[in-house]
């Protein structure tokens, strides 16, 4: 079974391109067992809903969560992402 660290980078990659069926597979057995990466994964899925259209009301989040996402997307906006 693959470790946390593991699967928030599968979540992550699986958000740009599908994974393949090996690691589509471990990645679902782990989030099977482990809630915070389980939650990961939603807040994931919340955060690109958000970020596709920014002005449509979610109900998966609250005010306050909603304008720290917007202020963050307007702030780095023009900003290139940090590589690691």
């Amino acid at each position: 079974m693959i470790n946390c660290h593991s699967a928030s980078r599968l979540i992550s990659k699986s958000r740009e391109y599908p994974l393949p069926l090996l690691k589509r597979f471990s990645l679902f057995i782990h989030l099977k067992a482990c809630d915070a990466c389980h939650n990961f994964l939603r807040h994931v899925e919340i955060f690109s809903r958000v970020a596709k259209n920014p002005e449509d009301s979610n109900q998966d989040i609250d005010e306050a969560m909603k304008m720290r996402i917007l202020n963050h997307l307007r702030h780095h906006q023009n900003t290139p992402p940090n590589h690691l």
